[in-house]
């Protein structure tokens, strides 16, 4: 479904998703005239398999998969194998009756292949990541800026990554930033799958989809051309239309993330500026066309006159992060947006420190340890004592384009 989500305007996007769900329903007279999957349950009932899906109950202790068979119908249960305990790299079967568990693979030291277990590869560098944090851990050596990588199963970058208390931030499955962040006490709320497909719809070279929250989930709320709807990305299903004038009472209307009329603070501010001129490139009183995000809030930078600068995502400024223009394309406001996340749910005491365009200062410290961060702000190397910062800082690979000056003491 996600595939077709990304094919064209947003009402299109509705339109499909009904679409499907009418089609789901026409299980008789089917004539296979086509090798698509275009009506899975009329497909599988034609082949005499079962399509029930979804059902927790069916495979009892075991794990739930799509059924390798034709269009996917139905399931299939399979034991899980747990990590160091003996596996098989081939089968007689057409399909084996268990397999290795999550993130694990079947693994042997032998070219025979003998002897193989159900084992970690750190050959993924989500897992190796992982791995190292755990060994890390059981050492006593983990570091105050040290995070646990959160891996999918099969080995990649999971959506969400945590940086320990402060916040959980979107990621694609190469662990490449992207839009969507939330103070980490909230860490369950997120699962940064609308800002995955955004990724993938852009890469397409497509600029209209689903809106998402701030968080990087999907918007449960849509509408368009005066008529909305409720869309549950987990279970795949949309309730509607209704006519926009229902909005308030709407089921999936949420008075502390929508507005009344439906419209966010960013994409209305854009409306405001498109109505006074129809020409991007003009500044108008020395501000440029607000920059949203796939939410519809404020993007973390925005430009006026000469100066960019940092803002959280109703559009006001962050304490006093600024930058000169022409180095607009290299900053993230990362730090900053960090540090408006922690001041709003109470962490505030622990914010890092930044350069002053809203960037990481290249080492941070905690507590009596210092140590180098990345330009997500999570620890690189070891920590150090704080009194031997001196010996740190040559050691920080990551080098913003803070001020440069050899006295750090206008840290913020």
């Amino acid at each position: 479904m996600m595939t077709q989500l990304a094919m064209g305007p947003i009402k299109n996007i509705i339109f499909l998703l009904i679409w499907s769900t009418v089609i789901s329903t026409s299980s008789s007279g089917y004539v296979a005239d086509s090798i698509l999957c275009d009506d899975i349950p009329a497909i599988c009932s034609n082949a005499d398999i079962p399509y029930e899906r979804d059902n927790d109950t069916i495979c009892g202790t075991q794990v739930q998969y799509l059924n390798p068979a034709v269009c996917n119908c139905g399931h299939k249960c399979m034991g899980s194998i747990d990590e160091g305990e003996g596996c098989s790299t081939s089968s007689v079967m057409m399909f084996p009756e268990e397999v290795c568990g999550n993130q694990l693979e079947c693994i042997s030291s032998e070219t025979s292949g003998k002897n193989a277990k159900c084992s970690l590869n750190p050959e993924h560098e989500c897992i190796a990541f992982a791995m190292q944090y755990d060994k890390d851990m059981a050492e006593g050596t983990v570091g105050p800026g040290q995070y646990r990588a959160n891996c999918n199963d099969d080995g990649s970058y999971a959506g969400r990554q945590c940086s320990p208390g402060s916040t959980c931030y979107c990621v694609d499955k190469n662990n490449i930033r992207l839009f969507g962040e939330e103070a980490s006490t909230k860490f369950d709320e997120m699962d940064c799958e609308c800002a995955n497909y955004w990724s993938d719809t852009q890469t397409k070279g497509l600029t209209e989809g689903l809106r998402c929250l701030i968080n990087g989930n999907f918007d449960p709320l849509l509408c368009v051309d005066g008529y909305c709807y409720c869309y549950n990305h987990a279970k795949g299903t949309i309730d509607g239309p209704y006519d926009q004038s229902m909005l308030l009472n709407i089921n999936c209307y949420d008075s502390s993330i929508h507005n009344p009329n439906y419209i966010n603070i960013c994409h209305q501010a854009q409306i405001d500026w498109d109505s006074r001129s129809d020409n991007e490139t003009i500044l108008i009183d020395h501000q440029r066309r607000p920059a949203c995000d796939h939410s519809g809030h404020y993007a973390p930078v925005q430009i006026t006159g000469p100066y960019a600068y940092c803002v959280n995502p109703y559009g006001d400024r962050i304490e006093n992060f600024t930058a000169p223009l022409y180095s607009a394309d290299d900053i993230t406001c990362n730090c900053a947006r960090r540090r408006y996340f922690m001041d709003t749910s109470g962490l505030g005491a622990s914010k890092p420190k930044c350069c002053p365009n809203g960037e990481y200062f290249p080492y941070q410290t905690r507590g009596l340890l210092a140590y180098c961060v990345d330009r997500n702000g999570n620890q690189q190397g070891e920590a150090k004592p704080i009194t031997d910062i001196e010996s740190l800082i040559p050691t920080c690979n990551y080098v913003p384009p803070c001020q440069d000056e050899e006295d750090f003491s206008y840290i913020i």
